[in-house]
């Protein structure tokens, strides 16, 4: 996505086809765990662009239980883009599909401002360069500072 700012309509188009995708993906246990504007690629700059996601390098397949039931909160590997985390990987708990939805929502945020929340844009290059631990501890911080634009009650996926 190369554009500044995404008029609402187009920013809607990019929004659903990337909640589909994930919905998909979702639906066959898979999370992402980076999705971030560079990941998702459209075609041509028109409202009527094919969106495409990319980059699974980081995807996971779901655990499953004994009886082959996939377990909603089984992966714990602390990774993704530290200016789309979500918060349960940040804290270091357990986590499932959810934190590909929040991602979208900083996504959304972006598509519609044209700029990331409070200071996290100012200390993104910084902590872009740094390691896990320091991005944790920044993103903490900046979690307690900016009401996030994705609602997510009972933390369940709102993409489905």
């Amino acid at each position: 996505m190369k554009k500044k700012h995404y008029s609402e309509s187009e920013a809607r188009h990019v929004v659903r086809t990337v909640a589909k995708t994930l919905c998909f993906c979702h639906d066959r246990g898979i999370v992402h765990r980076d999705l971030m504007p560079e990941n998702i690629l459209l075609s041509n700059d028109g409202p009527d662009a094919t969106v495409k996601l990319a980059d699974f390098g980081f995807a996971k397949r779901l655990d499953t239980d004994k009886d082959g039931a996939r377990v909603a909160d089984s992966l714990m590997t602390a990774c993704g883009s530290p200016s789309y985390v979500a918060p349960e990987i940040l804290s270091g708990r357990s986590y499932g599909s959810a934190v590909d939805c929040w991602s979208l929502g900083v996504i959304t945020y972006i598509l519609l401002c044209g700029c990331e929340c409070g200071r996290e844009a100012r200390a993104k290059k910084r902590r872009e360069d740094s390691d896990v631990k320091t991005w944790r501890s920044s993103q903490h911080t900046y979690m307690h500072s900016c009401t996030h634009p994705c609602s997510r009650p009972g933390g369940g996926c709102w993409c489905g």
